[in-house]
């Protein structure tokens, strides 16, 4: 790994260094408790009893069988569905019901079962009896807005998502983006590129843990208690925050230990409102959790994506965009048009010197699995399917690849519309610098022969290299708040939910707290991840931990600490400005042998409390660009992976490690296997997946990885204490896109396939 300083650091005691995880011990040992550790009492198991059908009504089912199988608590279709949980809606806006008379996907409920077992669950959909109806099924999403295509939702004129004052929180979100003058850009371009690339393989994270959650509900107080594998506590939360669980619906939601989440477990939409309704009409704890398989089939995948779009060029920079984005969102999507929101904004990143603009989303409705999020947050899906026709595009003007990314990509002072539909101007951050270091570890002037031309030949066998870029202001996302407290003996307890699924933020937070009040780490503690012992937080996603949770804590450290030395000051008898405090202890800074404890000053039996926020601003977007080598034989088709340089500026390393693992992990959950062979592929006659396993749906073990080759600047912005830049949710979602221009130099002709199976790549020579 190669870290380029930029400037002059400031040394800290403990950011920047090495510090062994708490947690690291427990986890290797198997002493970290999961959910499926946790013991619960009078537990009930809940399963959905699925259509056959991708298209169907039901015309007739009967459930008395299943009822009478002994520890059967409950079994539940759209004919007995309680009235009160007929408010429960799923989607962006909430259209979909938990049950229906119509089923539109291949395992879509047709029951809710509850049983003592999970056993028990699936003898009794074994014993429902259904007739159907079928009706025809669409699963492209352009024939699915034919005028005649079947309609899948009587609600809607047509199998198109309303995107009418779609809103997330208290954010309208950005559907389209229209500035300028289109049609005078491109009158005056140097060269027009562009042309339709999709990248819809549906891939699914397929995180280590399934998704699960338990739900208790109290007659009591009319609150329910929820324990999820989720990767924040206020995502299984949100529904009634957007309006697809009614307003008075109150959740409390706790976590363990996260097995892995990829991004893909964060709402948990579904299962949360399967429970709730069960454990309620079963006056039971329910558990509703998916299995490996139901996990690949019945899950988030991704989003479907597919673009129409074309970009004029001058003087090498991009001029204008006009086209159109469509999102295949399946049968139901809690995030499309916050998806396709961010996106846009990442589009405007990549190409910030662009003064014209008319690009339209429109999310098709179709009868494939649900959608949703997954690791790149649209970042994948916009690059992958994007940068191919901004290639085009380059490669008419015969450009190299990487001085178009530093003459396009955003810096400071450029300005652009984020998601919330609002105009921010990029701060302080340039990522030059880091674009020329991460091709020059690359060795990119070696390798790069130009458009269609491969690095060097043996053969059948040839080598091509492509390199794509992406950035993301969602670093900045959604507010947070944290309390610090101080207590007696010199410990310090943070206030904050932030859950553990792997990425060591908690750890990282303690370093930050610790770094404020100059304690060891191990005196730094945080709470269980619970929402309702803990201050508000949108949770841990798109690399928004280090930015706005880090500043929220440093906040209310930094708050505790004023208290502290006022108290301290008065024991001292010298200005606050004065004090000091090292290890939980309080001297003045010309009298550093002379210490009280902090238990000297603090009242008895009370403690400090700091309170801290963060108020989201998108204005300090992060970049990272993937660099790809790959070797094609152009006799089999078949596509190897030689090497991948990762070029990021995190601004400030918080855990050196931490930062080198999410790096890695982006490359191995969003980007190699996505460019190179993970799909699933859909029977349409069916419209079941036939690579429902990981024999049928390819992975690449974690010891068949390529060479990886890390660029971290450093380059300390101005944006926080730390001047961190958090960096983890982006870092593989370019590297589908610079597999695919490698290949396509590779083998010499236009390649915009995903992934590079053999077939596709014999296809695009005229072979297949």
């Amino acid at each position: 790994m190669e870290k380029t300083d930029m400037i002059d650091k400031k040394e800290y005691r403990h950011i920047g260094k090495y510090v062994p995880r708490k947690d690291a011990r427990d986890i290797v040992t198997g002493k970290c408790v999961y959910l499926e550790d946790h013991k619960f009492d009078n537990l009930l198991y809940a399963r959905v009893i699925g259509s056959p059908y991708a298209h169907a009504m039901i015309k007739k089912i009967d459930t008395s069988k299943a009822e009478a199988l002994p520890g059967v608590a409950a079994v539940v279709t759209y004919k007995n569905q309680p009235e009160w949980s007929k408010r429960f809606l799923q989607g962006t806006p909430p259209t979909k019901p938990l049950l229906s008379q119509q089923v539109r996907m291949v395992g879509d409920p047709i029951a809710l079962v509850a049983a003592e077992t999970e056993d028990l669950c699936r003898q009794a959909g074994r014993l429902i009896e259904v007739e159907y109806e079928q009706l025809a099924a669409v699963f492209d999403p352009m024939k699915a807005m034919e005028p005649d295509a079947p309609r899948i939702y009587h609600e809607f004129e047509t199998n198109r998502w309303p995107k009418d004052d779609v809103a997330f929180g208290d954010e309208r979100m950005l559907a389209s983006v229209e500035r300028g003058d289109v049609d005078k850009e491109f009158a005056e371009a140097d060269f027009i590129g562009g042309g339709v690339c999709g990248f819809e393989t549906r891939t699914v994270p397929l995180a280590p843990e399934p998704p699960s959650v338990v739900i208790e509900y109290d007659e009591r107080t009319g609150m329910y208690h929820e324990w999820a594998t989720s990767q924040g506590c206020h995502q299984p939360a949100m529904p009634p925050d957007v309006g697809r669980m009614p307003h008075e619906i109150v959740i409390q939601v706790k976590t363990f230990n996260v097995g892995g989440s990829y991004g893909n477990k964060q709402e948990l939409t579904a299962q949360t409102m399967y429970a709730c309704m069960l454990c309620r009409l079963t006056h039971r704890p329910v558990k509703f959790a998916y299995n490996k398989e139901d996990q690949f089939l019945l899950f988030e995948f991704r989003l479907g994506s597919r673009m129409d779009i074309e970009f004029a060029m001058k003087d090498g920079i991009v001029t204008a965009v006009r086209g159109d984005w469509y999102a295949d969102c399946g049968t139901v999507d809690d995030a499309s048009y916050c998806i396709t929101a961010v996106g846009l904004g990442e589009m405007q990143l990549a190409l910030a010197k662009c003064r014209a603009w008319d690009v339209d989303t429109v999310m098709a409705i179709t009868n494939r699995a649900y959608s949703g999020t997954v690791r790149g947050f649209g970042g994948q899906e916009l690059k992958s399917a994007m940068m191919p026709l901004v290639a085009d595009a380059m490669m008419k003007a015969d450009i190299d690849p990487i001085e178009f990314y530093k003459n396009n990509f955003v810096c400071a002072g450029d300005r652009y519309m984020w998601r919330d539909c609002i105009w921010y101007t990029c701060h302080e951050v340039d990522y030059r610098q880091t674009i020329d270091d991460a091709a020059a570890s690359f060795g990119w002037k070696d390798k790069w022969k130009g458009w269609l031309k491969p690095t060097r030949v043996n053969g059948s066998k040839r080598v091509g290299v492509g390199a794509s870029i992406h950035g993301n202001g969602d670093v900045g996302e959604d507010s947070s708040e944290a309390i610090v407290q101080l207590r007696m003996k010199g410990h310090v307890v943070i206030h904050c939910c932030a859950v553990e699924s792997g990425q060591g933020q908690r750890m990282a937070i303690e370093k930050m707290v610790a770094e404020v009040l100059n304690v060891d780490v191990n005196m730094v503690h945080v709470t269980p991840p619970s929402d309702w012992d803990n201050p508000e937080e949108f949770g841990l996603c798109g690399s928004r931990g280090t930015l706005t949770m880090g500043t929220a804590v440093t906040r209310a450290a930094e708050d505790a600490k004023r208290q502290l030395f006022a108290l301290a000051a008065e024991k001292l008898c010298i200005s606050p400005e004065q004090v000091r405090t090292e290890d939980g202890f309080l001297f003045a800074y010309n009298k550093p042998e002379d210490k009280i404890p902090w238990a000297a000053v603090i009242p008895y039996t009370t403690d400090i409390t700091g309170k801290g926020n963060w108020k989201a601003r998108y204005n300090a977007p992060n970049c990272v660009i993937n660099l790809a080598e790959v070797e094609v034989d152009v006799d089999t088709g078949e596509t190897r992976m030689l090497n991948m340089t990762i070029g990021t500026d995190v601004g400030q390393i918080i855990d050196p490690k931490a930062c080198e693992m999410q790096l890695q992990g982006g490359i191995g959950s969003a980007a190699i296997d996505t460019g190179l062979f993970e799909e699933h592929i859909l029977d349409e006659y069916t419209g079941r997946f036939v690579t429902g396993n990981l024999i049928d749906y390819k992975w690449r073990p974690f010891n068949d990885f390529p060479p990886l080759d890390l660029v971290i600047n450093e380059s300390q912005p101005n944006i926080s204490r730390f001047r961190a830049v958090g960096v983890g949710e982006i870092s593989g979602a370019a590297g589908a896109a610079a597999i695919q221009m490698a290949v396509q130099n590779a083998i010499g002709k236009e390649y915009r396939t995903y992934p590079a199976t053999p077939n596709n790549i014999l296809k695009a020579l005229g072979k297949g």
